[in-house]
């Protein structure tokens, strides 16, 4: 190679400089050849290979000598197909397609190492690299792909397959030419140990004119090194696709930049542009971004609920609210929920009175627990709502036991912090597409517990208009409607000793239900269990009736109201009954909440047994069930689907627990009972089985299969509607 054009390619010593003493693979030795190249000092040969063949042939190049550590491998014989199979000798630079087409194709045992720059695609040519299985090329500089910064028209096609892998000491220039069109197709792994990420542009900064597309396929990974905050490093045009179970990682925490990189409509998952996450790995230290929903087996149609109305229905509250380190998340969120704090889990610091079963949960989505031990020995794990893998779980068992959906616990005053909003907004993306591929429905439930009743009234406007805006939430397909009108519940006004006003909550229900933007809401009060009399829980300024009686529907709480079936035969004949009569009269729907049982004992310090409010094997729950269709009730409301910190969860629950502190679990009973429950008092209430006060099923019965869909309204799908 002549020495002017290599040092007119490097710009400056000063550059030079730099690129020598990064900390790449190479001997200090070649590092002074590098030196010597340019200097001039040393012998240092471009060299053509002519016509097709292998490179290991010598007497295919120009000169009849093998291209080594000071030479330039150039590969432009009117589209040449070059061929390695074995190890080459180490060589300075490889160009590929320099001012003619060239092929260059590395099969299993093939090695490569390229002491400073490899070029697919220069200078006015198209260039294609294919790297097979069980091959390795070592790149110690630069990789470029279509183009090197001319305005030449460059095309460069890389491919690395399945078990190959490409390792690359800085940065990737894809489509660095002003007309340069770059495609790599990676299934199997490119690494990238230093540098930048750049993608239609030559400096990461600037655009080059020129496009690439990246596809991280099936299987695939591309672990990059850095990738520039400002939005620069992947230009307009250009395009970083994820397909199937590909990802990309990055060293260190960069969720927001790759967020915003989706946002920009730089990232696609599946080709859909988008359509990834990004989560933030605190135990490899990593961000990792992969396909939202990797494609598979076309499914089986669901059986689907219909959204335009709650009569008929069981739906069940869904807290979303249990973390774990390392699920992407900042560090300081930790074990929430779980444990008493942040970083409180294990023995004397536990939150929850349930361990769930595990079984079912993908591996990346369990989380073990330091120093916990479980009765068969096993270490103990845990899941994290924060990953979409366990909200679909959870949906797919409401789809398996019938049970129609969920209303959405979102804590006002805990998203006015920015990690809790974050977490927040990230549940309802999961439930929010959970709820469209299982056939469930969703509504939005905002809990005003811990709110001041200053400032609750803008908190709880601009987080709605943040939803509707951003997400387009109520007209989610899914997205629960009654009346004709997207359904919001308002949980927690009117309850003693919370110091809410009446004029407070009036001006909280004027604007979701008359706002001219965001209004046209039905509302549901999530209001204390003696409303109508204004006793007990409920605050007794005559000014409260009032505001009860402006829901839509009353969903009056009930948890811990009663513990035995005397007292819930006592609320049967004094609430229900009286409550359903006059709502009935005022043309207000009724949602009663039923529940199947209560503990915090480790929550609360307390000795164990003492908060407990025994299950009965069941049939406290399907007490309440009866009862409250026995009084006239077509929807009910459980509490709750996933809530373990007080142990009224049904969702599967494991008798293998941890060998210290209290847990309640089901006994002999399937980990499924509850869920099976739920299911039977669906059937019930759509009188698909009589109203009984015997449990219907029994716990040695194998559980009903999914329904078969048929025809339906929704025919695009072949759904079923009830």
């Amino acid at each position: 190679m002549e020495v002017a054009s290599l040092a007119n390619e490097f710009n400056q010593e000063s550059e030079i400089m730099k690129m020598i003493t990064r900390n790449f693979t190479f001997s200090g030795i070649l590092k002074l050849v590098v030196l010597a190249c340019i200097a001039g000092s040393a012998n240092c040969a471009d060299i053509r290979y002519m016509g097709s063949g292998s490179w290991t042939t010598a007497s295919n190049w120009v000169g009849g000598v093998l291209p080594s550590s000071g030479d330039t491998a150039i590969l432009n014989w009117a589209g040449n197909t070059v061929t390695l199979g074995s190890t080459a000798p180490d060589v300075l630079n490889v160009r590929i397609g320099q001012d003619e087409d060239s092929n260059l194709e590395v099969s299993s045992g093939g090695t490569l190492n390229v002491l400073n720059r490899l070029y697919v695609g220069h200078n006015n040519s198209a260039g294609t690299m294919t790297v097979a299985a069980g091959a390795i090329i070592n790149v110690a500089d630069i990789l470029w792909v279509g183009g090197n910064g001319s305005a030449a028209q460059v095309t460069g096609d890389l491919t690395i397959d399945a078990g190959a892998v490409i390792n690359v000491g800085s940065h990737l220039w894809f489509s660095a030419g002003a007309a340069g069109v770059a495609t790599v197709n990676i299934n199997g792994t490119l690494n990238q140990t230093g540098g930048i990420l750049g993608l239609g542009t030559i400096d990461a900064v600037n655009p080059s004119g020129g496009v690439a597309t990246v596809n991280v396929n099936d299987g695939g990974a591309l672990n990059l090194f850095n990738i520039h905050a400002s939005g620069t490093s992947i230009q307009p045009g250009s395009l970083l696709n994820i397909n199937g179970t590909g990802q990309v990682t990055l060293p260190g925490d960069f969720v927001g930049v790759m967020r915003d990189y989706s946002t920009a409509g730089y990232l696609a998952g599946n080709g859909i542009v988008g359509d990834v996450d990004v989560i933030y790995n605190t135990g490899t230290d990593q961000t990792i971004v992969t396909a939202s929903t990797p494609p598979g087996p076309t499914p089986t149609p669901v059986a689907v609920v219909d959204a335009n109305t709650m009569d008929s229905k069981i739906v069940c509250g869904y807290q979303g609210w249990f973390m774990a380190p390392g699920d992407g998340n900042i560090p300081a969120i930790g074990w929430r929920h779980w444990g008493k704090g942040s970083n409180s889990i294990g023995p004397g610091m536990f939150g929850v009175d349930m361990w769930p079963d595990v079984s079912e949960y993908a591996e990346e989505d369990l989380f073990p627990v330091p120093g916990v031990t479980l009765l068969d020995s096993s270490p103990g794990k845990l899941f994290s709502s924060f990953r979409p893998g366990v909200v679909d779980v959870h949906f797919r068992w409401m789809e398996e036991y019938g049970i129609d959906g969920v209303f959405l616990q979102r804590f006002i005053g805990e998203v006015q912090d920015p990690a809790f909003f974050n977490i927040r907004n990230r549940v309802l993306e999961h439930v929010r597409d959970s709820a469209n591929a299982h056939g469930r429905v969703f509504a939005l439930e905002y809990d005003t517990s811990g709110m001041s009743d200053s400032n609750m009234l803008q908190k709880l406007t601009d987080d709605w208009k943040y939803l509707v805006d951003t997400y387009d939430i109520t007209n989610d397909p899914r997205y629960l409607y009654h009346d004709g009108k997207p359904v919001v519940e308002i949980w927690g006004l009117g309850f003693n000793g919370r110091g809410h006003t009446t004029a407070t909550a009036a001006a909280v229900i004027d604007f979701f239900r008359n706002d001219p933007t965001y209004g046209g809401n039905f509302l549901v009060g999530g209001v204390p269990s003696r409303w109508r009399t204004l006793t007990a829980d409920s605050e007794s300024d005559p000014g409260w009736a009032t505001i009860y009686r402006s829901w839509d529907m009353i969903n009056p709480w009930m948890v811990g109201r009663f513990s035995d079936t005397t007292g819930m035969n006592n609320i049967k004949n004094n609430v229900w009954i009286p409550d359903v009569a006059e709502t009935t009269s005022l043309n207000i729907d009724y949602l009663p909440v039923v529940w199947p049982g209560f503990s915090w004992d480790n929550l609360m310090n307390l000795a164990p047994g003492t908060s407990l409010i025994s299950r009965q094997d069941g049939q406290f729950i399907w007490d309440q069930l009866h009862a409250v269709q026995d009084v006239g009730v077509n929807m009910i409301f459980v509490a709750m689907f996933d809530e373990v910190d007080e142990s009224t969860a049904i969702f599967k629950v494991t008798n293998n627990h941890p060998v210290t502190d209290n847990w309640i679990s089901y006994e002999e009973l399937p980990n499924d009972w509850y869920l099976r429950l739920v299911g039977a008092g669906t059937q019930m209430l759509r009188g698909e089985i009589p109203l009984t006060s015997t449990i219907p099923i029994d716990p040695n019965d194998p559980p009903a299969p999914t329904p078969t869909p048929t025809p339906g309204p929704l025919s695009v799908s072949n759904w079923q509607l009830y």
